[in-house]
């Protein structure tokens, strides 16, 4: 940090610069998007496409987790000339969608040239003027003027309505929100460790019948005091169990 000689005058921010990326606050998963990406760099070998997606999993994980609302984080990435700063931010904004972000923005400066320059690129990498589907809506220098403002508005209103939606859907099916769900993995090795077996009638149930009004329940059955069964004399019987 700068000294400041005056103290009339607020003290300088401190800023830290990190030779290699330290551990980051979450592990963005690489889907669809940023494949498709890594795929269109046809001047990339897989090494490549390997460093540069590590690269920006390792920025993207700097920085807020999307399911958190109401956080904020500043981070700051410097590349040398002709570098692949914009095939870097690109691959972030791919990953970003990829892990659920709603909105990237991109400042490219106060340079026409540049701006165009980098709106092509960005325009032609992430395939936005020739793909089916409707992931990216494109804001090109939105102004308050206008109906910008009010498009953006509904675009993010309308992404909120669909994932709700999908958030409940699975909710209901998994019983896990959506992101948890990507978030996990199966590990086998946990699966067979935490497999137990119970007897039918020794599960909790809904007593029946149910009163003529009601026409459906769901219910949690709690096992952790159910007793259960052990596997070798399951895998004595035969059927099923035989070959456990």
């Amino acid at each position: 940090m700068a000294s400041n000689d005056n103290h009339d005058q607020s003290p300088n921010d401190t800023v830290e610069v990190l030779e290699t990326p330290g551990t980051g606050r979450w592990s963005p998963a690489v889907r669809d998007e940023t494949l498709a990406l890594m795929a269109s760099f046809t001047k990339l070998d897989d090494q490549g496409r390997s460093q540069l997606t590590q690269a920006a999993a390792s920025i993207l994980s700097q920085c807020v987790p999307p399911e958190v609302v109401t956080e904020s984080t500043t981070g700051l990435v410097v590349g040398y000339v002709q570098s692949g700063k914009t095939m870097s931010y690109t691959t972030v904004a791919a990953l970003a969608r990829d892990n659920g972000y709603r909105m990237v923005i991109v400042i490219t400066g106060t340079s026409v040239p540049l701006f165009g320059q980098s709106s092509g690129r960005l325009k032609r990498d992430l395939r936005l003027a020739d793909r089916p589907d409707r992931k990216w809506q494109w804001f090109e220098n939105p102004r308050p003027q206008g109906g910008d403002v009010r498009s953006i508005e509904d675009t993010l209103a309308d992404w909120n309505d669909l994932m709700e939606r999908v958030d409940r859907i699975v909710a209901n099916t998994l019983g896990v929100s959506l992101r948890r769900a990507f978030a996990e993995r199966f590990d086998r090795e946990l699966a067979t460790d935490s497999l137990r077996y119970y007897a039918g009638e020794s599960i909790p149930r809904v007593r029946t019948p149910l009163p003529n009004r009601v026409s459906e329940v769901n219910f949690r059955a709690d096992l952790s005091a159910t007793p259960t069964l052990d596997p070798k004399n399951l895998r004595a019987g035969s059927g099923l169990f035989a070959g456990l």
